[in-house]
């Protein structure tokens, strides 16, 4: 898939995930239960606007700042970026396509963190169903290790991708590396 063709699922999803928080959010009373304290009870209370302007910020806004931020560090030079084999993978010849891939995995994560804000927000839509307002702790955390579980997996296969160089030829005639030691 091209960085291109990710972009654009990744802002599809995003103008998902802003429908939803949008739509949904015209469900909740005028007063949201919109912080929580440990014991599920709400402890902190927004004007039902209020909360829909932060959580549109959140949902959407927040991903994207995130891989917009990335992008613009993986495709400017690559002086900064600590990458296994890292003279391999910004060899002139592969910096595109080492750039192209790191923009996918970027969009990747940032759908990944959308759903997961998202699913909090849903999970506010049914604690402000109640009164008082009492969000779901056990379901906060499942939410919260499923996203950190996830987010492990994505930079684990960020590193392992990376880790292993490509066999080819090198322009000096060299194999290239392959034990994830240099760069």
């Amino acid at each position: 898939m091209s960085s291109s063709r990710s972009w654009l699922l990744f802002f599809l999803l995003l103008a998902c995930a802003a429908a939803f928080v949008y739509f949904s959010s015209a469900a909740l009373p005028e007063r949201v239960g919109s912080h929580f304290g440990a014991s599920g009870v709400a402890d902190g209370f927004a004007p039902r606007e209020g909360y829909r302007a932060f959580m549109l910020a959140f949902a959407v806004g927040f991903p994207l700042l995130v891989v917009a931020l990335m992008s613009m560090a993986f495709t400017r030079s690559g002086a900064a970026l600590h990458l296994p084999n890292r003279d391999y993978w910004l060899a002139p010849e592969r910096r595109g396509t080492t750039s192209n891939y790191l923009v996918r995995r970027a969009t990747g994560f940032g759908a990944l963190m959308s759903v997961y804000l998202c699913y909090v927000h849903w999970l506010v839509l049914g604690a402000n169903r109640v009164q008082p307002p009492h969000l779901s702790s056990a379901r906060m955390t499942g939410g919260l290790v499923v996203f950190v579980l996830l987010t492990f997996l994505w930079l684990n296969g960020l590193w392992m991708y990376f880790r292993r160089a490509r066999r080819s030829a090198v322009p000096d005639g060299s194999a290239a590396p392959n034990d994830g030691r240099d760069g």
